[in-house]
Parts: C-alpha cells; sequence; structure tokens
C-alpha cells in the first residue's frame, strides 16, 4: 500500500500542518529545510496526468493556502516542486502518489533540494507547532 494512504488513513502518523475533506498537507521527515511540507491528495492518484481535475485543483489550493500561511511567519518566499511520472524512471517522483513538496525559503541559509543530504536536525513537534495553520 502506499505510505500517504497509509497516513491519510491513520495508519502512519505524520506531522500535520492543515487537512480539508479532500486535501492534507504535513511536514516532510527527510527535510532538507525547516518546514518542508508535503501537499496531497486524499484520494490515491498517482500523479497528476491521472488526477482528475477538481482533485489537482484543490491540492493546488491548498499548497497556495499553506505557502501564503509560511509568507506570514517571515520567510522570503517558497519553492515548489511536483514530480511526475512514471516512478522511478528519470522522473524524480519517488513516491507515486501526487504531491507537491513545499520548501519555505529564508534568503540568509542555503536552499538544500529533495535527495541531498539534509544537514538539520529536525524537532518535528516544535516545527508542527510553528507551522500549523
Amino acid at each position: 500500500m502506499c505510505i500517504f494512504c497509509e497516513i491519510v488513513k491513520g495508519e502512519k502518523s505524520c506531522h500535520k500542518i492543515y487537512e480539508d475533506d479532500l486535501t492534507l498537507a504535513f511536514l516532510n521527515i527527510k527535510q532538507t529545510c525547516e518546514g518542508m511540507t508535503v501537499v496531497i491528495p486524499k484520494s490515491h492518484y498517482k500523479n497528476m496526468f491521472d488526477c482528475p481535475p477538481d482533485i489537482y485543483d484543490a491540492v493546488v489550493k491548498t499548497a497556495v493556502k499553506v505557502s501564503k500561511h509560511y509568507k506570514s511567519l517571515g520567510y522570503d518566499g517558497i519553492s515548489i516542486l511536483s514530480n511526475n511520472g512514471n516512478t522511478p524512471v528519470g522522473t524524480g517522483q519517488s513516491i507515486a502518489h501526487l504531491h507537491f513538496q513545499i520548501f519555505p525559503r529564508d534568503s540568509k541559509k542555503p536552499f538544500v533540494l529533495i535527495n541531498q543530504t539534509p544537514n538539520l536536525e529536525r524537532d518535528f513537534n516544535a516545527e508542527q507547532k510553528k507551522f500549523a495553520l
């Protein structure tokens, strides 16, 4: 079973940032920066190519909502990444469930992409309190 589906069903825990009827946003456990967040649809769709437009729109709206919230916390901006395609052939989509990665950006700190070794120790409970909507 898909790990993101297990999170939606409550079978796996997460540090939830935001949730509505169609989407869920939570901290990435393999963070490369403070507040790195995953936004997913609660229903399983492999990627944007098999996701119905109304669900895709809901995921994008949640990504925008979370991003605006992070900007209000004092970040300079955000970067968003969503790899889509046959997993894992050449796309970088490590989990076959549509998702966006949100990276809160601080101009005073280096930006590290996913799949790079994070050089940060995390207190996910503290970050959840800081970033929760």
